[in-house]
Parts: structure tokens; sequence; C-alpha cells
């Protein structure tokens, strides 16, 4: 994720003198990512699913349990995670014009 979101910063033209600034942003991008992932996962999920996510999130079950989890549930979610990754660059850099 760390990579991502510093090419994002190349991409959008930003430039850094302080590297606590270019931090602080990536920290922003990173909480708003995870949320927007988020929201892409909820939307793929069942409501049953959904409840059973929300209660695994709930007992801070591990990543990997998560992602088994999620790979069970949505059948293309090796693909949605890129692709929604894709549509959030593309949705920063044209906020940015």
């Amino acid at each position: 994720m760390q990579l991502f979101l510093e090419n994002l910063l190349i991409d959008a033209g930003l430039k850094f003198t302080d590297e606590s600034a270019k931090q602080k942003i990536i920290e922003d991008l990173y909480f708003k990512l995870d949320e927007f992932l988020g929201v892409v996962i909820e939307e793929n999920l069942s409501d049953d699913d959904l409840v059973e996510y929300f209660s695994l999130r709930v007992a801070n079950t591990n990543a990997e349990t998560l992602e088994k989890f999620l790979k069970a549930k949505i059948p293309n979610f090796d693909d949605l995670i890129p692709r929604a990754m894709l549509d959030f660059r593309n949705i920063y850099l044209s906020s940015l014009n």
C-alpha cells in the first residue's frame, strides 16, 4: 500500500521538501483508501456475510483469516481489490483538477 500511495502522489505531481509532510499525506490517503476498500467489500457481500464480516472485524481477526473469508464469499475478490484501487486512484487524481 505504501508504494501504491507514494506512486499516487508522484502521479498527482506533488513534490515534498519535508518528508514528514509527505508521510502525513500518505497516512491520510491510507485512511481514505482503507475506507474506500471497505465500502467496496461491503457492497459485494450478502447481508448475512456482511454480519459475519463485521463480527470478524470486531473480534480483531487477523488479516489472513479475513482475506480467506472474503475470498470464499466474494468470487472475484482477487480482481475486485486491484480494480477498486485503480478507481480510488482515478477519483483522487480527478479531484485535484
